[in-house]
């Protein structure tokens, strides 16, 4: 070979080098430029904690003040039950001695299937209180998981985390802490 030749190959080779080490450096500099920031703007992160966006909301509130009156009427519904059963069993407790043993049995039978009754309405009202209280749970936060996304969109969030008392976030600044401001919007 030639000695221009040699010089042109070496030239070349020497090229490509520099066309690979600068191509390495600038896709380096990318991926430093788009992790840090740099480029695409520093991602928005806020946290809430879910406990006291949950508790202090108002549709929390009056769902708890529904779902407690129905408890309540439930409660009330039993306790008379239980009273009149009460009522029928001290009667029967007074009288059983002078009644003859058809009317006594009659009276038992009576009595038992009373008791019967208040317990099949008392676990009744314990499942449905149980779905109730799963009814509202999953709508409320339904509702609230849909009032934070909607307030992370209009206020440029990319994401936003929720705190649980388990420990989901270990740490979180004071300054991307958006407790107050997710429920103020929740609550307007």
């Amino acid at each position: 070979m030639n000695n221009l030749a040699v010089s042109e190959t070496k030239s070349l080779s020497r090229v490509a080098l520099i066309a690979s080490i600068v191509s390495a450096v600038l896709s380096l500099l990318l991926v430093v430029a788009v992790m840090t920031g740099w480029l695409t703007g520093a991602p928005k992160v806020g946290y809430v904690r879910t406990g006291e966006v949950i508790s202090g909301s108002v549709a929390f509130k009056s769902a708890r003040s529904s779902y407690e009156k129905q408890i309540m009427a439930w409660q009330t519904n039993l306790d008379t039950l239980e009273s009149e059963y009460a009522r029928n069993l001290s009667q029967f407790n007074s009288a059983s001695l002078q009644m003859d043993d058809d009317a006594r049995e009659s009276h038992q039978i009576g009595l038992a299937e009373q008791r019967a009754t208040i317990e099949r309405y008392s676990t009744a009202i314990s499942q449905r209180a149980k779905e109730e209280e799963k009814r509202l749970s999953d709508s409320l936060l339904k509702q609230i998981n849909a009032s934070v996304e909607q307030y992370g969109r209009e206020h440029g969030y990319d994401v936003i985390l929720g705190t649980t008392s388990e420990g989901s976030l270990l740490y979180g600044s004071e300054a991307t802490d958006i407790t107050k401001n997710v429920l103020d919007f929740i609550n307007r």
